[in-house]
């Protein structure tokens, strides 16, 4: 893969692109904020999920939640090694892309008060891609 940047010189202000800064700050900042809206919505549904049908025990809900960090601390050791090989470019679209997933899930999940525990945890584990 080719470097994007070829020669950096930060002091210099005739490379600084504004446009590029403030469309890069605007992406970054929907990215992480879409990471965070993901990863905090387990932990804001599992206290509720009761209340709309699921018969769910507090070591279930407990679960459910911790599945979460556990999840975003064992991809983060992914992550770390994945910027050199794919470009922070590819990696922020594709992770930003993955966000999704979890979000279409929980979205199915709770209008589905049928779906078996071993899928919500699946879907809680999936939820620590924001994290």
């Amino acid at each position: 893969m080719r470097p994007d940047i070829k020669v950096w010189n930060p002091e210099n202000p005739a490379q600084w692109n504004k446009t590029l800064a403030w469309t890069t700050v605007w992406l970054s900042t929907f990215s992480l904020t879409f990471g965070f809206c993901a990863w905090f919505l387990v932990p804001s549904l599992a206290p509720r999920l009761n209340e709309i049908g699921f018969s769910l025990t507090h070591s279930q809900l407990y679960w459910l939640v911790a599945m979460v960090g556990l999840s975003a601390g064992t991809l983060r050791i992914l992550w770390t090694f994945l910027p050199p090989i794919l470009g922070t470019r590819v990696l922020v679209t594709f992770s930003t892309g993955l966000l999704l997933i979890p979000l279409f899930c929980w979205v199915y999940a709770v209008q589905h008060v049928d779906t078996p525990y071993w899928v919500l945890l699946g879907f809680a584990l999936l939820s620590g891609i924001g994290g």
